[in-house]
């Protein structure tokens, strides 16, 4: 049996501890011994090594339903500053928003996370788990953030108008903006139209 502080200490002392990974077949076995009863657990020299502990413990706290790390997810973002808890509402609400119009712009969840998940989580962007959280978290903005049927309506307006009609616009207000023809494309038969964020709409000019 190793004592607790010799593994603290040589674990400390390994390059890279928590970012590599075990042996898969030693670390499962390992998580199942735990699970059946942690306290029975002995660690033993030349049948565990550091990197087979530390990913054990990575995959005991993980939670292997999405829906369950959503809720999680739920729970420490409420815990967070409310300007904080704002601002990260407003930067995955805008990512979700731009993942969306992924056949337009070729941004999709994966290359959003990508991306995102260094300046977000404060980390060298190798952090694989960091990222699959915040696709995750973008993916399930309407969820996560609780998001009410009339935002998620006005999301999904914008998003048809913007893929159907290449020249719609934003205003500062919120308001989409684009010009529709009637008949034909010609200068005579443009219409400016407006539609607000609730949905409502009117012309402009002729």
């Amino acid at each position: 049996m190793v004592s607790r502080d010799g593994w603290l200490f040589s674990g400390l002392r390994l390059e890279g501890v928590y970012r590599k990974g075990g042996a898969r077949a030693r670390s499962l076995k390992l998580l199942a011994e735990f699970r059946r009863d942690a306290r029975s657990v002995k660690l033993r020299p030349g049948e565990h090594f550091v990197e087979d502990v530390t990913d054990t413990l990575k995959r005991f706290f993980q939670l292997p339903q999405k829906n369950q790390r959503l809720e999680k997810y739920k729970d420490v973002i409420s815990c967070l500053p409310r300007v904080n808890r704002r601002t990260l509402a407003t930067l995955i609400g805008h990512l979700y928003r731009v993942q969306k119009c992924a056949a337009l712009n070729q941004m999709c969840t994966r290359n959003l996370a990508l991306l995102f998940a260094p300046s977000v989580f404060q980390t060298d962007g190798r952090g694989e788990h960091e990222v699959r959280v915040l696709q995750e978290l973008i993916d399930g903005y309407i969820s996560v953030f609780d998001i009410d049927s009339d935002q998620v309506a006005q999301i999904d307006l914008e998003v048809s108008l913007i893929t159907t009609w290449k020249d719609v616009q934003l205003s500062q207000a919120g308001d989409l903006i684009m010009e529709v023809y009637i008949e034909q494309q010609l200068p005579d038969n443009c219409v400016t139209l407006k539609v607000g964020p609730e949905g409502t709409g009117g012309e402009i000019r002729r």
